[in-house]
């Protein structure tokens, strides 16, 4: 049995753990908290600031942390995932995350003249969104792993017109085209599986991702619609791509809720975290500690569902009969409901279904 009770406990040890962080960074490097609120524009209050009294929300607030004492990546990556418990700074995410990426290795380089380079996003941003609007029409050849993309920016040295920068974004255009393609293949993977079995079994209004609707979130079926190789947007009157790039939801439970949605277990959403960034599920953590908990259940009253999506990892066909695969697939389907039911049962928050708010 799980329950939540040791939350705010838990809340109180990563923030003590986040204190003490930033305690011994200003210790080693004499960074102070109003060194730092200064640095990255932070109210401060004479005695202490947001960034320090409590776990910062935003990304960002990880990032100017990091980078007002000269961090590297790799840090500041493992606070936005250990103490935010969000999607680490990818670098073929051009819409924000690469900028970041480049700023925090200029910046990691440089502690010796004080040039604010947290402060220079926003220049640097429109440097590239304008090189990517340049280039959006050209077809995609050569597309490269995200661990290459990498180690070639760390090659990239800073300039104050950013030209080395646009340079590498012309060189790489096409692995910025396909972002996050990974893990939507996953989901499509998940989708194709469950209407195969409904499929072959006859099942008649289920030929494709819309007629999910109602087991998926209307959000998850714009998100995962289109082609999974392409992170980009098409406009609804012309069906012509845009310069817009698809929405990415930063939030980890709107992800694991996907997941969920679809019919995953735990290995199978661990494994989809890790492709957009996120930490895997964490039995150190009460919230996901109780998901991972349940799921484990769930799986052993439904052997078949475990048995079909099985298949996606072993790249072959089980011995499931037809009739067995339709079942199976609509166990999957009703995963997230199966769930919620046992939460309410034992009077626990189910935050894995529920109306997705913009922008989270």
């Amino acid at each position: 049995m799980c329950y939540y009770k040791c939350m705010d406990i838990n809340k109180a040890r990563k923030v003590r753990a986040w204190r003490r962080t930033l305690d011994e960074l200003a210790k080693k490097d004499g960074v102070t908290l109003e060194d730092l609120c200064e640095y990255t524009g932070l109210a401060y209050n004479g005695k202490e600031t947001a960034i320090y009294k409590k776990l910062p929300k935003k990304r960002t607030a990880f990032i100017g942390a990091g980078m007002a004492h000269h961090q590297p990546v790799e840090v500041i990556n493992d606070w936005i995932q250990t103490f935010g418990g969000k999607k680490k700074l990818y670098v073929k995410d051009i819409s924000e995350d690469l900028v970041w990426i480049y700023l925090i290795e200029a910046n990691a380089a440089d502690r010796d003249s004080g040039k604010n380079y947290f402060r220079l996003y926003e220049k640097c941003q429109a440097v590239t969104h304008a090189t990517w609007k340049e280039l959006w029409d050209e077809l995609t050849m050569d597309p490269e792993e995200t661990a290459d993309v990498e180690m070639q920016l760390e090659d990239v040295d800073y300039d104050d017109d950013f030209e080395g920068l646009r340079t590498f974004v012309i060189d790489h255009m096409d692995s910025f085209k396909v972002a996050y393609s990974k893990p939507r293949r996953m989901l499509d993977s998940y989708v194709e599986l469950i209407l195969d079995a409904f499929r072959r079994a006859g099942k008649p209004g289920m030929r494709g991702l819309t007629d999910l609707r109602g087991w998926l979130d209307d959000s998850m079926i714009n998100y995962i619609a289109g082609d999974s190789e392409m992170i980009t947007v098409i406009d609804k009157k012309s069906r012509r791509k845009t310069v817009k790039i698809k929405y990415v939801p930063k939030n980890k439970r709107i992800h694991i809720s996907m997941c969920l949605a679809l019919g995953m277990g735990r290995s199978e959403i661990d494994e989809y975290l890790r492709l957009m960034g996120f930490a895997p599920l964490s039995e150190d953590d009460e919230r996901e500690g109780c998901l991972i908990e349940m799921l484990e259940k769930w799986d052993e009253k439904y052997p078949l569902a475990t048995s079909l999506r099985a298949e996606l990892k072993e790249g072959e066909r089980s011995i499931l009969e037809t009739n067995k695969r339709q079942q199976a697939a609509e166990e999957m389907l009703m995963l997230r409901q199966d769930l919620r039911e046992i939460y309410e049962k034992q009077g626990l928050e189910f935050p894995y279904l529920r109306e997705q708010r913009d922008g989270e």
